[in-house]
């Protein structure tokens, strides 16, 4: 059971980076389950989860910063006018 635990808990490091890396993709299994796992125990984290949220979706809704999404629909406009010429 010790070495299940130990491979599931995470730092706060860590956990900090997967919540960023969450925002922009999708986590594989392990990592959502260790994420999970540890924003179960910490508060912290947990916090600033929510202010990472809210702060990725207030820079979208300002106009100077395009979305994933728009930058993604750019470059595939971009490549069909490539392939095009």
């Amino acid at each position: 059971m010790k070495k299940i635990m130990d491979k599931a808990m995470i730092s706060c490091e860590c956990a900090g980076q997967l919540i960023e890396k969450k925002q922009e993709m999708k986590l594989s299994l392990a990592d959502r389950m260790k994420l999970k796992f540890h924003l179960m125990m910490c508060s912290i984290c947990r916090t600033f989860e929510k202010q990472s949220k809210l702060l990725g979706e207030w820079l979208e809704q300002q106009s100077e910063f395009p979305s994933r999404k728009a930058l993604d629909k750019l470059k595939q406009k971009i490549k069909e006018q490539l392939d095009d010429e």
